[in-house]
């Protein structure tokens, strides 16, 4: 079931919508004072090891080049802090 917006339930789209066979479905319609998602989109990256010679490990993120630093043995950010990248196309 839809969301009953003026006291009728909110049609899924405009086929089934009862004002389509009216020819009232511009400024009348319910679906247009519905607001739209605030989408995103989803970027994907993996931390790339620059240098692990020391008891930190220096890496960077294939998406925007950020450069970060973690302890070894220490779990990493499953994202990326500067372009917000998720870090879930393998690699560390």
């Amino acid at each position: 079931m839809g969301v009953l917006i003026r006291g009728m339930e909110m049609p899924k789209n405009c086929f089934t919508c009862p004002f389509k066979n009216l020819e009232i479905c511009d400024e009348d319609c319910p679906l247009v004072e519905v607001p739209s998602a605030d989408v995103v989109e989803v970027k994907h990256g993996k931390w790339i090891v620059l240098d692990d010679r020391w008891e930190f490990e220096e890496v960077k993120c294939s998406n925007c080049g950020c450069v970060e630093y973690f302890n070894k043995g220490w779990k990493k950010f499953n994202y990326c802090p500067t372009c917000g990248a998720t870090m879930d196309m393998g690699g560390e």
